[in-house]
Protein backbone atom coordinates (compact mmCIF):
# COMPACT_ATOMS: atom_id res chain seq x y z
CA UNK A 1 0.00 0.00 0.00
CA UNK A 2 1.25 3.34 -0.91
CA UNK A 3 0.13 6.89 0.46
CA UNK A 4 -0.11 10.03 -1.69
CA UNK A 5 -1.32 13.91 -0.75
CA UNK A 6 -2.26 15.79 -2.75
CA UNK A 7 -1.28 13.59 -5.94
CA UNK A 8 2.00 13.20 -4.84
CA UNK A 9 3.47 10.03 -3.24
CA UNK A 10 4.66 10.20 0.53
CA UNK A 11 7.90 8.48 1.40
CA UNK A 12 7.12 9.26 5.12
CA UNK A 13 3.86 7.11 6.18
CA UNK A 14 4.34 8.51 9.66
CA UNK A 15 3.23 12.13 8.30
CA UNK A 16 0.38 13.54 10.57
CA UNK A 17 -2.55 15.62 9.06
CA UNK A 18 -5.47 17.11 10.43
CA UNK A 19 -9.18 15.47 10.07
CA UNK A 20 -10.49 19.04 9.40
CA UNK A 21 -7.97 19.17 6.71
CA UNK A 22 -8.95 16.89 4.55
CA UNK A 23 -11.19 17.23 1.40
CA UNK A 24 -11.31 14.24 0.07
CA UNK A 25 -10.06 10.45 0.39
CA UNK A 26 -9.42 7.76 -2.98
CA UNK A 27 -8.27 4.56 -2.77
CA UNK A 28 -7.58 2.91 -6.13
CA UNK A 29 -6.09 -0.27 -6.39
CA UNK A 30 -5.30 -2.25 -9.97
CA UNK A 31 -3.12 -6.14 -9.75
CA UNK A 32 0.72 -5.79 -10.67
CA UNK A 33 1.91 -8.63 -13.57
CA UNK A 34 2.81 -11.18 -10.50
CA UNK A 35 -0.46 -10.42 -9.42
CA UNK A 36 0.00 -8.82 -6.46
CA UNK A 37 -1.99 -5.85 -5.37
CA UNK A 38 -1.01 -2.30 -5.96
CA UNK A 39 -2.95 -0.19 -3.85
CA UNK A 40 -2.39 3.71 -2.99
CA UNK A 41 -4.39 5.60 -1.02
CA UNK A 42 -4.04 9.67 -1.89
CA UNK A 43 -6.08 12.08 0.68
CA UNK A 44 -6.58 15.61 -0.88
CA UNK A 45 -6.05 18.46 0.98
CA UNK A 46 -6.45 21.00 -1.92
CA UNK A 47 -10.34 21.63 -3.03
CA UNK A 48 -10.96 20.38 -6.32
CA UNK A 49 -10.58 23.68 -8.40
CA UNK A 50 -7.59 24.27 -6.89
CA UNK A 51 -6.14 20.58 -8.15
CA UNK A 52 -5.26 22.16 -11.86
CA UNK A 53 -2.69 24.10 -12.87
CA UNK A 54 -3.09 27.34 -15.33
CA UNK A 55 -3.91 26.08 -18.61
CA UNK A 56 -2.55 28.15 -21.74
CA UNK A 57 -5.22 29.36 -24.04
CA UNK A 58 -4.72 29.33 -27.68
CA UNK A 59 -3.67 32.42 -29.73
CA UNK A 60 -5.32 33.69 -32.99
CA UNK A 61 -1.91 33.09 -34.26
CA UNK A 62 -1.57 29.36 -33.38
CA UNK A 63 -2.21 26.39 -36.63
CA UNK A 64 -4.52 24.07 -36.56
CA UNK A 65 -2.73 20.45 -36.11
CA UNK A 66 0.35 22.17 -33.91
CA UNK A 67 1.65 21.26 -30.73
CA UNK A 68 2.90 24.74 -28.88
CA UNK A 69 4.70 23.76 -25.39
CA UNK A 70 4.84 26.70 -23.37
CA UNK A 71 6.66 27.77 -20.59
CA UNK A 72 8.33 30.37 -17.96
CA UNK A 73 10.93 32.39 -19.34
CA UNK A 74 12.92 33.99 -16.39
CA UNK A 75 14.60 37.15 -17.30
Amino acid sequence: MRFAVDGYFVDDESMLISAQDINEINLTWKKNKDGSPDVTINIWILAPEARKGPVAGRRPTDKPGEIYIRGLVSK
